[in-house]
């Protein structure tokens, strides 16, 4: 990427100069500075989750228990 630059540096130098290359992961790029936000987004989500499975199971064991029979 560094040759390439330098190439367009030379070939166009009124449009190009000064200017460089830099290469990052798409990670990255992506995600930045947010990956510890994300993981407690993420963990935030997931414990949501899980009380809602719980409740529904919940609601639907006492359903069971006192349904007449």
């Amino acid at each position: 990427m560094e040759s390439i630059a330098q190439a367009l540096e030379r070939d166009f130098p009124d449009q190009h100069r000064g200017l460089g290359v830099r290469v990052d992961s798409l990670a990255q790029a992506v995600y930045g500075n947010a990956r510890p936000a994300l993981w407690v987004l993420t963990s935030a989500v997931g414990l949501l989750l899980l009380a809602a499975c719980v409740n529904a199971g919940n609601l639907l064991l006492s359903r069971a228990v006192l349904a007449p029979a």
